[in-house]
């Protein structure tokens, strides 16, 4: 599919799955199912939880020391960091692909 948005991939690996996409980290709760590829604008340890129920997580927050980074590796699942307005640009729902070894979110 084509690609919608592209970030610094962290891990080398890849998932297809559905969105759950929350600009506050409170919401979550509201949208997530087991397996869901969570969009945030940044994780913390209040939502580590989710995302180790996650398939993978894309965040607007840069850095491979960031949070995300550092939680997705040890979790073993494929992140994507700094990916501008992913909260805004991708849409709640959608099933995705994420591809962390190019830094690529594509359409299924």
């Amino acid at each position: 599919g084509h690609v919608l948005l592209t970030g610094q991939g962290v891990t080398e690996r890849s998932v297809s799955a559905r969105l759950c996409v929350c600009r506050h980290l409170e919401d979550i709760k509201d949208c997530f199912r087991d397996g869901d590829i969570l969009v945030v604008p940044e994780t913390d340890n209040s939502i580590v939880d989710y995302l180790r129920r996650s398939s993978g997580i894309i965040t607007e927050q840069h850095g491979q020391n960031s949070h995300a980074a550092i939680v997705g590796l040890a979790m073993d699942k494929p992140v994507i960091t700094g990916a501008d307005q992913a909260t805004r640009i991708l849409k709640g729902g959608a099933v995705v692909t994420l591809d962390a070894k190019t830094g690529r979110v594509s359409a299924c």
